[in-house]
């Protein structure tokens, strides 16, 4: 469910951890067992709720704080789920997050949104080829106006999902948004659970903007910009889930409906009116997701309720963290125990100062989370510098000579602070790399208004402008500043096609050319007529 760092750890490093415990039996015995862990900011971040053993239910704990202030009626996460029904072909996960939001489970006969795999496996089997093609009819339908005879199979999949995709539509209107986080298993810990309808709700949008251009192709203007507003309310709430992976789905379903923005206000029954109506509509959305908050949230209490299930010994084994459960290493609880990794982490359980590790894991969340808070891109780029070079120190101090001899002599808190660095290099998401989707994705919103501007002011006087400073004051306060160049957004036109862009993440002005078109281009770019 979340992302992680390479695995690096290396079997040393855990044997030092056992072999501390051994060498220091004296000392431990006098110590509490199983190991205790204190719920306190300073360790556990938030001091409750508690389960029956007195250990911070992460889970809850982070559903109390994602749910606070959210009524069923307001909650689009209900009706979407409700329309959807199970997803990835299992009601379970489903039901379970019903359950949670204090709603019936799903039942045969309710409805139940047919993804493209369930239908293209319904319809073509075994036969690859065939599916493949009426899997890359989806991208040219939600690429450019279309009818029935252009596509026909992808109008009889949306004629399948009619009634999901109004339901869904209907729903997204509410005005907030929680998905709780369930578990299957209640031994089953945050790096385990799953989140199917969010991959789902890809398949959702990319119907939504094939009906979308369905409706352009017969001029239904209105009901075409309907449907892309309701892809825009679908990317915000499912980006306002609490981790990451919502906030990243959320993100390119988000573009998937400014692509399809820039196709819309190509048409040629477009009017000054329509486009700066819809223009105020997009402006009035907030912004999709907020990378700070998952990062000091979910990311954080994922890192902690990992740390504190390794106390408690309900991982398969510090080795094998990336494989999530011992079920994937192909072992049952007796073998894993009694094989070497699973005796070293018997040995690591009983010689870790707990409350030291726990500290040590909660002050890097703190340090990531500045870095997702840094107010400009610039300023991010710096602290997470700063986050990286401490990172790569961490991992080459916990494999060294010393890192060993440490986690042997230097006693349970030295060994605390020593497994909880090690934890953090195994646990800690990619958050430069989230960053930097999140910029991208404010960048192409500021790029996509311009446009709307540009195209307004086309309308109205007949000619795209000159520059974009003619835009100013009327349809613009100001040219927006690029974040990547700290310079005005770029203009290109030749007197009827125009680009709009900002230079990307490689502060190079490519002249306005983006992804696949030559290497090294990442200009970010709308343009009329809009590239395919």
């Amino acid at each position: 469910m979340f992302a992680f760092s390479n695995r690096w750890l290396s079997s040393t490093v855990v044997l030092g951890f056992g072999l501390g415990s051994m060498a220091l039996a004296a000392e431990k015995s006098s110590e509490p067992q199983p190991p205790l862990i204190t719920p306190s900011k300073a360790t556990t971040n938030v001091t409750g709720p508690l389960d029956a053993d007195g250990y911070v239910d992460f889970v809850a704990a982070l559903n109390e704080q994602l749910g606070a202030g959210v009524s069923p009626n307001e909650n689009a996460a209900i009706p979407l789920l409700q329309a959807m029904g199970p997803c990835e072909g299992n009601s379970v996960v489903t039901n379970l997050v019903l359950k949670e939001l204090g709603q019936r489970p799903w039942q045969p006969g309710d409805l139940d949104f047919q993804s493209m795999g369930e239908l293209g496996r319904a319809r073509f089997g075994d036969n690859q080829a065939a599916a493949q093609a009426f899997y890359n009819q989806q991208g040219q339908a939600g690429s450019r106006p279309w009818t029935e005879k252009d596509f026909p199979d992808m109008a009889a999949v949306l004629s399948t999902n009619a009634q999901s995709l109004t339901a869904i539509s209907e729903g997204l209107k509410r005005p907030k948004y929680y998905r709780p986080l369930v578990r299957r298993d209640s031994n089953d810990t945050m790096i385990m659970l799953l989140l199917p309808d969010i991959q789902e709700s890809r398949d959702v949008a990319r119907q939504l903007q094939m009906r979308a251009m369905l409706h352009l192709g017969h001029g239904r203007l209105a009901e075409s910009r309907q449907d892309l507003m309701s892809l825009h309310c679908l990317a915000r709430h499912i980006a306002r889930g609490g981790t990451l992976i919502e906030g990243l789905v959320g993100i390119a379903i988000d573009a998937m409906a400014m692509h399809s923005d820039s196709v819309w206000l190509h048409h040629p029954a477009q009017t000054a009116e329509t486009i700066a109506e819809y223009r105020a509509e997009l402006q009035a959305l907030p912004a999709v997701g907020d990378v700070a908050r998952q990062m000091n949230l979910t990311e954080r209490y994922c890192g902690l309720d990992a740390t504190q299930a390794i106390a408690r010994g309900r991982h398969g084994s510090v080795m094998s963290l990336s494989a999530y459960d011992a079920g994937e290493l192909g072992v049952d609880n007796f073998d894993r125990w009694m094989s070497p990794e699973g005796f070293a982490d018997a040995l690591v359980a009983m010689s870790v100062n707990w409350d030291v590790a726990m500290s040590t894991m909660n002050g890097l969340y703190d340090d990531l989370s500045k870095v997702a808070a840094a107010s400009t891109r610039q300023e991010r780029l710096a602290v997470l510098g700063e986050l990286d070079k401490r990172l790569l120190q961490i991992r080459s101090d916990a494999t060294s000579v010393k890192g060993v001899v440490s986690s042997v002599f230097g006693g349970n808190k030295a060994r605390g602070k020593n497994l909880a660095n090690v934890l953090a290099s195994l646990l800690i998401p990619a958050v430069g790399s989230a960053c930097e989707a999140y910029d991208r994705a404010a960048t192409r919103r500021e790029v996509l208004d311009v446009l709307f501007a540009v195209a307004e002011l086309e309308k109205t006087e007949g000619m795209p402008p000159e520059s974009l400073a003619v835009l100013v004051p009327k349809y613009l306060k100001s040219v927006p500043i690029d974040r990547y160049s700290l310079e005005p957004m770029r203009y290109l036109t030749d007197g009827t096609a125009v680009k709009v862009y900002g230079v990307g993440p490689n502060g190079v002005d490519n002249h306005g050319l983006t992804y696949g078109q030559g290497e090294g281009n990442d200009d970010l770019v709308y343009s009329l007529p809009p590239t395919p």
